[in-house]
């Protein structure tokens, strides 16, 4: 049995669905992605089928297509305008690869807090010689060595699509119970440089430890644009 009756269905496909606002006129936005002039205004309009990323409309869901993909941003500019500096890339040792590419996802290996000297910001266990705000700190530079190496794996930055999961180990002590702060600093900075193609699924794991003595570890899958 369908979840409403025909008359439900049609009263509910004359709203705007939680998360889609403002659908129609030059100035409408898709989600929170402001759609330019000249970009198809509704479902009916658009030349293919939008790729829905997420089972339901949700805050922090997109729709992306070709057509409108200049509105999400122009990663590569924004990296420049924030003036970050990206360390490495640090590829991992053989025969692991730094980056793999599959059906259109391009996962990382997990990376480790490098400066751009290559030394770890920080070693030891969270909650003991490494405090709260240091293993933030750590977070967000495991971000950015991911970030790098998927702008020397794919070329450019502009080819992402979207941030779509974030997995983030955090070696702490046994009583250490706030690993989702410390790898909201991986996920803040993903969302600084991609906006609301940062969003993402994650999960932060509690570990005795982590290679090298490192206190945070971070892996990122992103979407990527096919190359035509």
């Amino acid at each position: 049995m369908l979840p409403h009756r025909p008359a439900q269905i049609t009263r509910l496909a004359g709203r705007r669905p939680y998360g889609f606002i403002g659908l129609g006129g030059a100035e409408g936005f898709f989600g929170s992605v402001k759609v330019p002039s000249g970009v198809a205004q509704s479902a009916e309009q658009w030349p293919v089928k939008p790729t829905v990323v997420g089972s339901s409309p949700t805050p922090g869901a997109l729709v992306i297509t070709k057509e409108n993909r200049l509105a999400v941003g122009n990663f590569t500019a924004r990296l420049d305008e924030l003036g970050w500096e990206l360390p490495g890339p640090f590829p991992p040792h053989d025969p692991l690869d730094a980056v793999v590419l599959h059906r259109g996802v391009a996962r990382t290996s997990g990376c480790l807090p490098r400066t751009p000297a290559g030394v770890l910001l920080a070693t030891g266990r969270v909650g003991d010689e490494v405090t709260l705000s240091e293993a933030v700190e750590c977070a967000r530079l495991c971000a950015l060595n991911a970030i790098s190496l998927l702008r020397d794996f794919l070329g450019s930055l502009d080819r992402i699509e979207r941030v779509l999961s974030v997995i983030g180990f955090v070696a702490c002590t046994s009583d250490f119970l706030q690993q989702p702060t410390v790898v909201d600093g991986a996920s803040k900075t993903l969302v600084e440089l991609f906006s609301d193609a940062g969003r993402h699924t994650r999960s932060a794991i509690g570990v005795s430890a982590l290679p090298r003595g490192g206190p945070v570890e971070i892996e990122v899958a992103v979407a990527v644009l096919d190359s035509e």
